[in-house]
């Protein structure tokens, strides 16, 4: 194996564990306890660690009480780092080394606490510095391999308009190697030169082809991977640029993990309710209940849900719901649109008049 091969594979397991500390962290109002990984050829073992002592000194004197041949040895800690502001913030910091090498990786993550407005990644992961080794030089290793990348299968879908959405499915045992994949596929997708014949609906789903043993992982990374993207200058860009709205969503064995809108008005992302598994009845009543919410009321809730509703119907190569033919509503955007402004300024006409009777009494 080349050195270059073995450096990749190094930046790949320090971000695994640099995201599962991010993942113990997010819902914890207490400091991450640091903990270690021990890889050999044959296992991987996580270790916590005495937050009373220092991670990488405590992780030396494991090691070298064990006699084992480890491979890798990564170490997670919390501390606090400066942001671009010079401002003092937490992050979780990784230290990884690889036993044939004389130089490691320090990578970090800086973040905004749970009971601190909400517990949110702050910028990108950073790379410190390439700490020299403080474990015994371990001959190289060939049988270790960089494990592959997720593969995607997608299929273009065209809706009434002829724009195209993607629905696609990818396989990986990783819950960080399909994250930061479903994050580059749908950044890559909306920065290419087809981009503006896309309709903003991308669904993911991700198969069981391989064992994932922490669902929760899977989860927390996906939801966070998703609202990067709606959140990226990228994304903000085709919104504007095209006048549509983008949703995500992703799937395990097409059972929903998370959905997420951002809309032209409104870079915000929520959890929509998941149609895949609707059938046409419930679909139908769905579309009759959201459409009459639209008419009380508009917001970007709403809104959402109308739209997924309509991009569910075209997916399925339906024309028309069965709740038209009985209550004979239009659903365009632009009724709906002028159905909004018109209800509003009825009511605006109302709340003068009265303020007018009241002043002259």
């Amino acid at each position: 194996m080349s050195e270059n091969s073995i450096n990749i594979n190094l930046s790949e397991l320090a971000t695994s564990v640099l995201n599962e500390g991010l993942y113990l962290r997010h819902n914890n109002d207490k400091r991450l306890v640091p903990f270690m990984v021990l890889k050999t050829k044959k296992e991987r073992v996580l270790r916590p660690l005495d937050p009373d002592i220092d991670p990488l000194d405590q992780a030396q004197a494991i090691v070298n009480s064990l006699r084992k041949k480890h491979t890798h040895i990564i170490i997670a800690h919390e501390a606090s780092l400066n942001d671009e502001n010079e401002n003092r913030v937490d992050a979780i910091i990784v230290d990884a080394f690889d036993l044939s090498l004389k130089k490691g990786l320090q990578i970090a993550q800086r973040f905004n606490k749970k009971n601190a407005g909400g517990f949110k990644k702050i910028g990108q992961v950073s790379t410190l510095g390439t700490p020299t080794i403080i474990f015994e030089l371990q001959k190289s290793v060939r049988e270790i391999k960089v494990d592959n990348k997720p593969h995607f299968n997608s299929e273009i879908k065209k809706d009434t308009k002829q724009l195209d959405s993607i629905q696609t499915e990818l396989s990986h045992h990783s819950p960080s190697k399909i994250s930061e994949a479903i994050k580059k596929f749908v950044l890559d997708k909306l920065s290419n030169t087809k981009s503006n014949s896309y309709n903003g609906l991308f669904e993911i789903n991700i198969t069981e082809n391989a064992t994932i043993k922490n669902m929760d992982l899977l989860e927390f990374l996906c939801t966070n991977a998703i609202n990067e993207v709606l959140g990226s200058k990228t994304s903000n860009n085709w919104i504007k640029a095209n006048n549509r709205n983008l949703i995500i969503t992703c799937s395990y064995d097409n059972s929903e993990l998370y959905q997420a809108m951002a809309s032209k008005n409104e870079l915000k992302s929520f959890k929509l309710s998941n149609y895949l598994n609707y059938n046409r009845s419930q679909l139908d009543h769905e579309f009759k209940s959201v459409l009459f919410d639209l008419k009380k009321t508009a917001n970007i809730k709403s809104i959402a849900k109308f739209s997924r509703l309509k991009f569910e119907y075209n997916r399925r190569d339906i024309d028309k719901p069965l709740t038209l033919e009985t209550i004979n509503l239009k659903t365009d955007n632009v009724y709906v649109a002028k159905k909004l402004i018109i209800g509003s300024t009825f009511i605006l006409l109302v709340f003068l008049n009265w303020l007018f009777f009241k002043s002259v009494n």
